[in-house]
């Protein structure tokens, strides 16, 4: 996974900063506030809070989000459930945000972060009951040693619930740059199907799926027109992509619309091999 893409400094001190200026004292602060940058992927929080909607957990349930970012899902999840949700990134100021993010939301007694390589996991065999990525993979060369590292970490009967971006079968060339990547060298886009087939060989079948492209691409279109007429402050967009923020919105929303790449989510049981 690359961290200089995603790297940036004082991270959590400028989310702070934006929700203070619009008017939320500090005291005050919940995830419903910090969610409007912690949720980073398209849809934020209203596609996490469908995806989990069905998904069956309780407190007892352990829960790691790999490629967690500044921990949005993580809290969402420890506030639904109840439950441990550990999160790793590989950016070492978006772990500290997240920290930083929890103890501010009063979450940080369910929430723990830490900095990890996705493909060398700091933890045992079988430790998990559902693991998270959300707009992880395109980042990752060895897909193949990722889902290896999930496959080891979660337990049988175990959900993996994802939430991608793949190149489809159109052959057109992607354009860059993207949310995830200002270059291809930054990226490692694949069809869904070789992830499907991976995961297949690690022993996990599938429960469902679902082509979020067009909801996904409807969402695009709206955020950039608001961003066009001014109704839509993108600072926020910026603590995480700079200062070519739209552009790296106007080629994803583009190569959705025309077919060049596609969405989906799915949740994936693990079975004994």
């Amino acid at each position: 996974m690359k961290h200089t893409q995603y790297h940036t400094t004082t991270l959590y001190e400028n989310i702070l900063e934006q929700i203070i200026s619009s008017g939320v004292d500090k005291k005050d602060i919940t995830t419903k506030h910090t969610s409007v940058f912690d949720e980073f992927h398209v849809r934020g929080k209203e596609v996490t809070k469908k995806l989990f909607e069905d998904i069956d957990l309780n407190d007892t349930a352990q829960v790691l989000d790999i490629g967690c970012g500044p921990g949005g899902t993580c809290r969402m999840i420890a506030e639904k459930y109840g439950c441990d949700v550990t999160g790793v990134d590989i950016t070492t100021e978006y772990i500290r945000t997240a920290q930083k993010l929890s103890e501010l939301t009063k979450t940080d007694n369910l929430t723990t972060f830490i900095t990890a390589d996705a493909n060398k996991l700091p933890f045992v065999n079988s430790s998990f009951n559902l693991i998270v990525t959300q707009h992880v993979q395109m980042n990752i060369e060895d897909k193949a040693r990722f889902y290896s590292e999930i496959s080891r970490t979660i337990r049988s009967g175990g959900r993996l619930v994802y939430y991608d971006i793949f190149k489809t079968n159109n052959n057109s060339n992607i354009t860059y740059p993207l949310p995830w990547a200002d270059n291809e060298k930054q990226s490692f886009m694949e069809h869904r199907t070789s992830i499907h087939n991976i995961l297949a060989s690690y022993g996990f079948i599938p429960e469902t799926f679902i082509n979020q492209t067009t909801d996904s691409t409807k969402a695009l279109q709206k955020l950039l027109n608001k961003i066009a007429d001014g109704s839509f402050n993108v600072k926020g967009q910026q603590l995480f992509m700079g200062d070519y923020t739209v552009d790296k919105l106007t080629n994803l929303f583009e190569m959705l619309n025309n077919g060049t790449l596609e969405m989906e989510s799915a949740v994936w049981i693990k079975t004994a091999l």
